[in-house]
């Protein structure tokens, strides 16, 4: 309700003071998630442009969507990783660059330039779609490694390695599930949508989580750590030598993984939105 009137003022402004308010909220937020190590200085300028153009086109209703994404998934994904020191698996820490700002966030931000063009509110859908599946894969995934219980691959449901990617929880399933029920209740309260709509927004966003862990356990690419004899996603070690890939295909890394589920989830809520006329 607050969001609705600040937004209906906002759009009666002049633009251009207008997209000077934009970034200049933006740039704050930017800015502090950099001085807390939340963002590199690309991930910082990726962030901003986002953030304006979300901001700028849709209002804050959309921005706190995108937000509530970036500001739990930096607390959860440095939170655990101290937790569980899975630095050593994983080719990036918690602090995101460009790459993976854009991984999560563009497809996001395509939904809302789209939506601002057609006025189709199919694209409120996939917007909401693809940051519910981006959530849940970061809310799986590291609240995942969490769990008293051993993960398991979700091919061959045998054992793996906490924090390899493809590896799965009861714990983290369960969190990857929250996340999207929480942005099919955003989507239906933001944009006044229907509860149809709210569920293919859940749907659409773990379907998509689910075929991230997929890719990762498949073609993800993965390299042999020679000193422990485990899989990692680095390519190369503390002393800058490149690893030997052995399972995936070569620059398939797990940004690109993110990228390719987060189009899974736009094409299906996209395709499902436009049949089932939501």
């Amino acid at each position: 309700m607050v969001l609705s009137l600040v937004d209906k003022y906002f759009f009666t402004i002049p633009i251009i003071y207008r997209a000077l308010i934009s970034l200049g909220v933006i740039l704050i937020i930017a800015l502090l998630a950099y001085k807390l190590k939340q963002l590199t200085i690309s991930g910082a300028f990726a962030a901003t442009i986002m953030g304006f153009t979300t901001l700028f086109l849709s209002g804050t209703s959309a921005l706190m969507l995108y937000l509530f994404f970036f500001i739990s998934a930096a607390f959860i994904s440095k939170s655990s990783k101290r937790v569980r020191g899975v630095e050593k698996i994983h080719k990036k820490g918690a602090t995101r660059d460009y790459k993976q700002v854009l991984a999560n966030g563009l497809l996001p931000l395509i939904s809302i330039v789209l939506y601002r063009i057609t006025t189709n509110g199919v694209f409120l859908l996939t917007f909401s779609a693809t940051l519910a599946e981006a959530c849940a894969d970061t809310w799986g995934g590291d609240i995942g490694i969490l769990s008293k219980e051993p993960p398991v691959s979700i091919l061959t449901f045998t054992r793996v390695e906490r924090g390899l990617s493809g590896g799965i929880s009861m714990l983290g399933c369960s969190s990857s599930l929250l996340a999207c029920i929480l942005y099919g209740i955003f989507y239906y309260s933001t944009f006044n949508s229907t509860l149809s709509g709210a569920l293919l927004v859940a749907a659409a966003g773990f379907s998509g989580c689910l075929i991230d862990s997929i890719l990762g356990a498949s073609i993800q690419v993965h390299y042999i750590d020679e000193e422990t004899g485990k899989l990692t996603e680095k390519e190369k070690d503390e002393k800058g030598n490149k690893r030997r890939a052995v399972r995936g295909i070569k620059y398939f890394d797990n940004d690109m993984v993110n990228f390719t589920s987060g189009v899974f989830s736009f094409l299906l809520s996209l395709s499902l939105g436009l049949f089932l006329h939501i």
